[in-house]
């Protein structure tokens, strides 16, 4: 690698767009066209110098004059260059630039080596400069109102219902410039967080939370592949959290968070009309939760993201008021619960054609696990929750394991220029240790 790599440099790109920080990491930039494939389109009969080593002949391509730019600053020259990005770094467009349009040594070993970093190191932009946030995942700093609808039928067999809809609404500078007001609203739950950046430092944030609201904790039996109204019942809760995110690398292109979030909760069962009248249902509860993970990059909180990267490791403990049997005296409530879970993910949208794939990986473990805390996988709902465990093929949740892994992958093409309609082909498979008592004939699904 050559030395002057590592050296800071500026790098002035001219375009015809203006430029936004939406986020702050060092070099990362966006256009204010906040949309799929961006360019930097460069107007005719402009001229290049990069004087470096990878090419020392610098020229003006008009009238044979020398343009007396400092070392390292660099203007695209040939008016079909399109650099297609959702967000780029100055040192990342001084390497691309460079693999394209030095001719001077365009077949030696060092324009090669020029080229290949140029690749590899747009495409790692590509996924890793997308704004690093999650649901919940930490402070989201881009303003968002969406709407998000979701509905997962079966096309046989008796199925409870499982569908979404609700507003999503992300404010930044909320009152005070240092405060972000997150709300999701459903039509009978509200989620909501007000996050306080830099409350403990310029690297540590704080979130308080408040939700609630009816049927979010409901409990649906599936045993064998087959719903069992009988045995199923309807969960109203209310709930308050703190949360504090902190960046670890403040100084690097991809950002890593610790995340640690507590969690208070008020659960009321009741019976649903089908509820057998046998059927005890749980008594009330109280919980308390504690998550720590661990978040390298991230995705945004939307339903296919075009970029991202993460990976990410968790563990999360839950302690619960009282324990005891319910049902048919036949199924008990653990006084607490350890699940530890880590995932793998990408997406990223081809330049040229548009298309967008992604693929991921999430692998999970229990200690002490009960039919409220198991892994339910199954059906395919995106944004049912932080991390949905989505098995197309199947009911929403009839999978309950106490140890699994999970693949999963998706491509998507657009339909029309501005993507507003897409064919999407998605596939996942699953092998699940399951939990006591809703064992399936194999592991592997």
């Amino acid at each position: 690698m050559p030395p002057h790599f590592f050296q800071p440099e500026d790098g002035l790109v001219e375009s015809h767009g203006s430029f936004q920080v939406i986020h702050p990491v060092t070099r990362v930039q966006e256009f204010l066209r906040f949309a799929h494939a961006l360019t930097i389109t460069p107007l005719p009969f402009q001229a290049t110098r990069i004087a470096d080593r990878n090419c020392a002949h610098p020229k003006l391509a008009r009238g044979g004059e020398r343009l007396p730019l400092a070392r390292g600053r660099i203007l695209p020259t040939k008016p079909h260059l399109r650099v297609k990005s959702l967000c780029y770094t100055q040192k990342t467009v001084r390497w691309f630039l460079a693999g394209r349009v030095c001719k001077h040594h365009a077949h030696s070993s060092q324009a090669k080596w020029a080229r290949a970093r140029g690749r590899a190191a747009f495409f790692f932009a590509l996924c890793l400069c997308c704004p690093a946030l999650t649901a919940r995942g930490q402070i989201d700093p881009v303003k968002r109102e969406l709407f998000q609808l979701g509905y997962n039928a079966a096309l046989q067999g008796h199925a409870p219902l499982s569908a979404y809809a609700f507003y999503y609404h992300n404010q930044p500078g909320w009152l005070e410039t240092n405060l972000t007001l997150r709300l999701a609203v459903a039509p009978t739950y509200l989620d909501s967080e007000l996050g306080w950046k830099s409350a403990l430092g310029p690297r540590t944030d704080l979130g308080f939370g408040v939700a609630g609201g009816g049927f979010a904790d409901s409990y649906y039996e599936i045993r064998g592949g087959k719903y069992l109204p009988a045995e199923s019942f309807d969960g109203f809760s209310g709930q308050g959290s703190i949360s504090l995110y902190h960046l670890f690398n403040p100084d690097y292109l991809i950002p890593l968070y610790g995340i640690v979030r507590a969690t208070g909760r008020f659960v009321a069962f009741s019976p649903t009309g089908d509820t057998a009248d046998a059927f005890e249902v749980p008594e009330n509860l109280g919980q308390f939760t504690v998550r720590t993970g661990l978040r390298w990059g991230g995705r945004e909180p939307l339903l296919f993201p075009s970029l991202a990267m993460e990976l990410s490791i968790w563990e999360e403990t839950e302690f619960r008021s009282q324990s005891g049997t319910y049902g048919f005296s036949d199924r008990v409530i653990e006084p607490r619960s350890h699940l530890f879970w880590a995932e793998a993910s990408i997406a990223y949208t081809l330049p040229s054609w548009q298309h967008t794939f992604s693929a991921g990986l999430t692998a999970g473990t229990s200690i002490s696990p009960d039919r409220f805390s198991a892994y339910r996988i199954g059906g395919f709902l995106p944004m049912v929750s932080e991390f949905p465990l989505s098995l197309p093929g199947y009911y929403y949740q009839e999978i309950s394991a106490k140890d699994f892994l999970l693949l999963s992958g998706r491509y998507a093409i657009p339909l029309d220029r501005r993507q507003r309609w897409n064919i999407t082909v998605a596939a996942a498979t699953a092998v699940a240790n399951y939990l006591d008592g809703f064992e399936l004939p194999e592991k592997w699904q």
